[in-house]
């Protein structure tokens, strides 16, 4: 496998996107929730719900995907590597162009997964969450502090 890194522009627009992300925030999107310590007092934290978790999720999915989140890797097959540069830099566009998504091929709404064909050739995308350290899944995949995105770009015969 060959590991690409730094395909596009990095985190140029980050902070775009954690302004974006505040933009979605309350009234609905957060919740105050009572949490009681060991001596029995109570304080007040704050649960980010699905739907906002979600959005937040796809939004930086997408970014990566048009190469602006700091902390991501791509990863390509031997077949991909195989069709030589030009096909891959066409490849990769693709995937930064790709808005295909539907309930059948992205049913929890991250946009983490696409398929197409190039040149007669079926083409298969993903990307996995991982610590910083990609040693474990990421601790929180909404959380670009804490999280490295994968890209793995693949023929689909070699699923």
């Amino acid at each position: 496998m060959l590991h690409l890194q730094g395909i596009g522009r990095l985190a140029r627009r980050l902070g775009h996107l954690e302004q974006d992300d505040r933009q979605m925030g309350p009234p609905g999107d957060l919740r105050q929730l009572p949490l009681r310590s060991l001596r029995g007092d109570t304080t007040l934290a704050w649960e980010i719900d699905k739907p906002f978790r979600t959005k937040r999720i796809r939004r930086l999915n997408d970014a990566f995907r048009h190469g602006e989140v700091m902390h991501g890797t791509v990863v390509i097959t031997e077949g991909i590597q195989s069709l030589g540069d030009d096909c891959i830099a066409a490849i990769l566009a693709k995937i930064a162009e790709f808005d295909d998504f539907s309930e059948a091929n992205d049913p929890h709404g991250e946009h983490d997964f696409g398929a197409f064909s190039h040149a007669g050739a079926k083409i298969f995308w993903k990307i996995d969450y991982f610590d910083r350290d990609l040693k474990y899944h990421s601790p929180d995949a909404a959380n670009p502090d804490v999280t490295q995105r994968v890209l793995s770009v693949m023929l689909a015969s070699e699923y």
